[in-house]
């Protein structure tokens, strides 16, 4: 049996329901309260001791982070599978997803301080971000490739406006 404990609109649990959905399994929905702050229950904590969503718990073994589950899901349930096929695209998946992870996901979050904005915090993070090309290169041509994101892995150095 499948248990996820997630959040409703959480990029991380989103992606994870996603895959679930993509592959066609029925799953037991745990959700999770973060504004009462039920990532941070004992009980919650014993799952996953990060505290964060989502959590997977697949006839009681414990697989955390999204990423990490939807791989696992994909090697459990082969039947439809996810990845691509050959080496080479699976390397590119691997690269566009860890970019997605590192820099994307936090583009999301709000950077609360004296006088900003979730707007202005927002346009920052894109404008500065390392990955900004990989993404400006996604949204025109709907994938990523290894060239792109070989030449953002480098910082930039930039100063804030």
């Amino acid at each position: 049996m499948l248990e996820l404990y997630h959040a409703g609109l959480t990029s991380c649990s989103k992606k994870v329901r996603h895959c679930l959905h993509e592959k066609g399994l029925d799953y037991q929905s745990r959700l999770v309260d973060l504004t009462r702050f039920e990532h941070h229950d004992p009980a919650y904590l014993a799952l996953n001791p990060n505290g964060v969503v989502p959590t997977l718990v697949h006839d009681g073994a414990v697989v955390i982070e999204s990423g990490v589950i939807n791989e696992y899901l994909d090697e459990l349930f082969p039947d439809r599978p996810l990845r691509p096929n050959t080496p080479l695209a699976r390397a590119r998946m691997r690269i566009f997803t860890k970019m997605a992870d590192k820099y994307g996901l936090p583009a999301t979050r709000v950077r609360p301080g004296p006088g900003s904005s979730a707007i202005r915090s927002r346009q920052w993070t894109r404008r500065n971000s390392p990955t900004s090309s990989v993404i400006h290169h996604w949204s025109i041509t709907g994938s990523s490739c290894v060239r792109c994101a070989a030449t953002v892995s480098a910082p930039r150095n930039r100063t804030r406006r």
